[in-house]
Protein backbone atom coordinates (compact mmCIF):
# COMPACT_ATOMS: atom_id res chain seq x y z
CA UNK A 1 0.00 0.00 0.00
CA UNK A 2 0.91 3.73 -0.95
CA UNK A 3 0.91 6.01 2.23
CA UNK A 4 0.30 9.61 0.68
CA UNK A 5 0.09 12.65 3.23
CA UNK A 6 1.03 15.55 3.87
CA UNK A 7 1.57 17.00 7.52
CA UNK A 8 0.07 20.69 8.56
CA UNK A 9 2.78 22.78 10.48
CA UNK A 10 2.95 26.16 12.68
CA UNK A 11 -1.28 26.04 12.68
CA UNK A 12 -3.82 26.70 14.90
CA UNK A 13 -5.01 23.50 15.30
CA UNK A 14 -8.23 24.58 17.22
CA UNK A 15 -9.24 26.38 14.04
CA UNK A 16 -8.41 23.37 11.92
CA UNK A 17 -10.14 20.77 14.29
CA UNK A 18 -13.50 23.19 13.60
CA UNK A 19 -12.75 23.52 10.00
CA UNK A 20 -12.43 19.46 9.28
CA UNK A 21 -15.35 18.92 12.35
CA UNK A 22 -17.56 21.58 9.78
CA UNK A 23 -16.60 19.44 7.09
CA UNK A 24 -18.43 16.15 8.71
CA UNK A 25 -15.31 14.99 10.49
CA UNK A 26 -16.30 12.05 12.34
CA UNK A 27 -13.91 11.04 15.62
CA UNK A 28 -12.25 7.74 15.66
CA UNK A 29 -9.80 7.68 18.51
CA UNK A 30 -8.31 9.75 20.92
CA UNK A 31 -5.85 9.02 23.62
CA UNK A 32 -2.22 8.43 24.23
CA UNK A 33 0.33 6.29 21.83
CA UNK A 34 3.39 5.13 22.40
CA UNK A 35 5.89 4.67 19.47
CA UNK A 36 8.60 2.12 19.10
CA UNK A 37 11.32 2.67 15.78
CA UNK A 38 13.41 -0.12 15.62
CA UNK A 39 16.64 -1.16 13.60
CA UNK A 40 19.60 -3.39 13.51
CA UNK A 41 22.74 -2.42 15.00
CA UNK A 42 24.33 -1.41 11.68
CA UNK A 43 21.15 0.77 10.65
CA UNK A 44 20.44 -1.44 8.15
CA UNK A 45 17.00 -0.04 7.50
CA UNK A 46 17.61 3.38 7.87
CA UNK A 47 20.38 3.29 5.62
CA UNK A 48 17.77 2.32 3.21
CA UNK A 49 15.50 5.26 3.91
CA UNK A 50 13.13 3.09 5.40
CA UNK A 51 11.79 2.59 9.37
CA UNK A 52 10.29 0.22 11.13
CA UNK A 53 7.76 1.49 13.90
CA UNK A 54 5.59 -0.67 16.78
CA UNK A 55 2.70 1.40 18.16
CA UNK A 56 0.85 0.90 21.56
CA UNK A 57 -2.21 2.50 21.35
CA UNK A 58 -4.38 3.67 24.59
CA UNK A 59 -7.78 1.62 23.06
CA UNK A 60 -5.50 -1.40 23.99
CA UNK A 61 -4.71 -1.63 19.56
CA UNK A 62 -1.10 -2.39 18.63
CA UNK A 63 0.34 -2.23 14.90
CA UNK A 64 3.21 -2.79 13.68
CA UNK A 65 4.88 -0.30 10.05
CA UNK A 66 7.07 -0.95 7.68
CA UNK A 67 7.80 2.07 5.46
CA UNK A 68 9.73 2.33 2.09
CA UNK A 69 11.71 5.35 1.12
CA UNK A 70 9.85 8.27 0.20
CA UNK A 71 9.34 9.31 -2.68
CA UNK A 72 10.57 12.68 -4.65
CA UNK A 73 7.45 14.78 -4.19
CA UNK A 74 5.72 18.08 -2.58
CA UNK A 75 3.86 15.63 -0.45
CA UNK A 76 4.95 12.80 1.82
CA UNK A 77 4.80 8.95 -0.33
CA UNK A 78 6.03 5.67 0.64
CA UNK A 79 5.27 1.84 0.68
CA UNK A 80 3.52 1.19 4.04
CA UNK A 81 2.26 -1.74 5.74
CA UNK A 82 0.31 -1.94 8.78
CA UNK A 83 -0.85 -4.95 10.54
CA UNK A 84 -2.77 -5.18 13.77
CA UNK A 85 -1.51 -6.70 16.44
CA UNK A 86 -2.71 -8.25 19.69
CA UNK A 87 -0.15 -7.84 22.28
CA UNK A 88 2.34 -5.27 22.14
CA UNK A 89 4.99 -6.66 24.74
CA UNK A 90 5.08 -9.84 22.93
CA UNK A 91 5.75 -8.44 19.59
CA UNK A 92 8.25 -5.89 21.26
CA UNK A 93 10.08 -9.27 22.64
CA UNK A 94 10.07 -11.01 18.90
CA UNK A 95 11.42 -8.52 17.62
CA UNK A 96 13.91 -7.88 20.03
CA UNK A 97 15.00 -11.75 19.70
CA UNK A 98 15.15 -11.56 16.10
CA UNK A 99 18.07 -8.75 16.49
CA UNK A 100 16.59 -5.69 16.21
CA UNK A 101 16.93 -2.75 18.96
CA UNK A 102 14.43 0.41 20.17
CA UNK A 103 16.41 3.39 18.68
CA UNK A 104 13.21 6.13 19.60
CA UNK A 105 10.55 5.76 22.34
CA UNK A 106 8.32 8.49 22.32
CA UNK A 107 4.96 9.53 23.59
CA UNK A 108 2.27 11.14 22.17
CA UNK A 109 -1.45 12.68 22.58
CA UNK A 110 -3.59 12.20 19.20
CA UNK A 111 -6.75 12.61 18.11
CA UNK A 112 -7.75 10.62 14.97
CA UNK A 113 -10.71 11.20 12.28
CA UNK A 114 -12.18 9.77 9.29
CA UNK A 115 -13.45 12.32 6.91
CA UNK A 116 -15.72 11.61 3.93
CA UNK A 117 -16.76 14.18 1.02
CA UNK A 118 -18.16 14.06 -2.08
CA UNK A 119 -17.12 15.39 -5.27
CA UNK A 120 -19.57 14.96 -7.92
CA UNK A 121 -20.43 11.52 -7.57
CA UNK A 122 -17.18 10.46 -6.15
CA UNK A 123 -16.47 9.69 -2.80
CA UNK A 124 -13.45 10.55 -1.13
CA UNK A 125 -12.00 9.84 1.93
CA UNK A 126 -9.53 10.94 4.45
CA UNK A 127 -7.89 9.93 7.25
CA UNK A 128 -6.70 12.76 9.32
CA UNK A 129 -4.09 13.33 12.99
CA UNK A 130 -3.84 15.97 15.03
CA UNK A 131 -0.68 15.02 17.41
CA UNK A 132 0.56 16.74 21.01
CA UNK A 133 4.00 15.49 21.94
CA UNK A 134 4.33 18.39 24.28
CA UNK A 135 7.98 19.15 23.33
CA UNK A 136 6.96 20.93 20.40
CA UNK A 137 3.93 22.79 18.85
CA UNK A 138 0.94 20.57 17.89
CA UNK A 139 0.84 19.46 14.14
CA UNK A 140 -1.64 17.85 11.50
CA UNK A 141 -1.23 15.13 8.89
CA UNK A 142 -4.26 14.38 6.30
CA UNK A 143 -4.06 11.22 4.46
CA UNK A 144 -5.87 10.51 1.11
CA UNK A 145 -5.83 7.51 -1.27
CA UNK A 146 -4.04 10.28 -3.77
CA UNK A 147 -2.66 13.49 -4.30
CA UNK A 148 -5.49 14.47 -6.32
CA UNK A 149 -8.08 14.07 -3.16
CA UNK A 150 -5.40 15.51 -0.97
CA UNK A 151 -5.16 18.67 -2.80
CA UNK A 152 -8.86 19.17 -3.21
CA UNK A 153 -8.92 18.85 0.89
CA UNK A 154 -6.09 21.21 0.94
CA UNK A 155 -7.52 23.67 -1.07
CA UNK A 156 -11.25 23.37 0.47
CA UNK A 157 -9.38 24.08 4.16
CA UNK A 158 -7.25 26.61 2.57
CA UNK A 159 -3.96 25.56 3.90
CA UNK A 160 -1.49 28.26 2.68
CA UNK A 161 1.42 26.07 0.89
CA UNK A 162 3.92 27.30 3.81
CA UNK A 163 2.27 25.27 6.10
CA UNK A 164 2.10 22.30 4.27
CA UNK A 165 5.39 20.05 5.09
CA UNK A 166 6.41 16.57 3.86
CA UNK A 167 8.78 14.90 5.96
CA UNK A 168 8.30 12.22 8.84
CA UNK A 169 7.96 13.31 12.56
CA UNK A 170 11.36 12.59 13.10
CA UNK A 171 12.26 15.37 11.08
CA UNK A 172 9.44 17.79 12.51
CA UNK A 173 11.46 17.05 15.83
CA UNK A 174 14.34 17.95 14.20
CA UNK A 175 12.65 21.05 13.25
CA UNK A 176 12.90 22.62 16.83
CA UNK A 177 16.48 20.78 17.81
CA UNK A 178 14.81 17.49 19.71
CA UNK A 179 16.60 14.23 19.74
Amino acid sequence: MREIEVKIINSDMKAFRRKILDLGAKKAFSGKVLSITLDYKDERIKRKYSLLRLRSYDDNRCELTFKGPKEKSQYKIRREINLELQNFNDTLTLLKSIGLNVINKIYKFRESYVLELKNGKKLLKYHIDIDDYKIIPRFAEIEAKNIKDLVYLIRLLNVPKEKLYNGSTEDILKLYDVK
